[in-house]
């Protein structure tokens, strides 16, 4: 079918490396897998970026299947795929003239309290949101999963999106630190990624500033103010 294997489908994400692994699984044997299985997944994968709106990413699916339909003289799928094909790319156009497609916020979390949060404590963690998600509503909600699992009265939101020194955290109380960031580019990236799409794909370093004065205080005059920046790097790209 596909002698490359995964990285046929590095195109869509480069996390697809991370799957090779399966090829070694032993259960794996026991699944009935052929050519027509394969065929609906992908199908469904092309469904699925459908409703996600990454409708740039359909072509790239059919790319895969188009070739075995072709091969089997089936016209009427044939025909079913160019047609969807037809919409994706006539949807590519409606949305990019209209603006109005989002395709989600993005947030730093990080976790404190190895009483509580154990291995998780001190990590960092990438959210992506649906659409215009305000800080506020996941604040609120992840502050309800924690308080439900910690208890209200252990559980704190912090308010500064500084650096966190944990030993100036009390040992008692499990914290949890939010950020908007956005994602970053150098410039030589943005001469490729073109598109908001291209600039919302496949994404792993992201951006926050908060501003300083040289001395100390958070906020000083015109004259004082100062803004640093923080560039951050996931492990994996977004969407994963």
């Amino acid at each position: 079918m596909f002698r490359q294997g995964c990285s046929t489908f590095r195109v869509i994400t480069p996390n697809i490396d991370e799957e090779a692994s399966m090829m070694e699984d032993v259960g794996m044997q026991d699944v009935h897998f052929n050519e027509d299985v394969l065929m609906e997944l992908l199908e469904q994968c092309a469904d699925g970026l459908w409703k996600a709106e990454r409708y740039e990413l359909i072509a790239d699916i059919y790319k895969l299947i188009i070739p075995i339909y072709e091969k089997r003289r089936d016209f009427e799928r044939l025909a079913h795929l160019y047609d969807t094909l037809h919409r994706a790319y006539s949807k590519v156009t409606e949305v990019m003239h209209t603006g109005k497609r989002l395709l989600g916020t993005y947030f730093r979390v990080a976790f404190f309290g190895q009483g509580f949060f154990e291995e998780e404590d001190g990590k960092e963690y990438i959210y992506k949101e649906p659409k215009l998600t305000p800080l506020s509503e996941i604040s609120q909600r992840l502050l309800k999963l924690y308080s439900d699992k910690f208890g209200a009265e252990n559980v704190k939101m912090m308010q500064d999106s500084g650096k966190v020194n944990p030993k100036d955290l009390d040992s008692k109380y499990a914290y949890i630190q939010v950020t908007h960031v956005t994602p970053y580019f150098e410039d030589k990236e943005l001469q490729e990624r073109k598109t908001e799409f291209e600039k919302s794909h496949n994404i792993r370093r992201f951006v926050f500033e908060l501003p300083f004065t040289l001395s100390g205080k958070r906020q000083g005059g015109v004259e004082e103010q100062c803004k640093r920046r923080t560039i951050l790097t996931g492990k994996y790209t977004l969407f994963y």
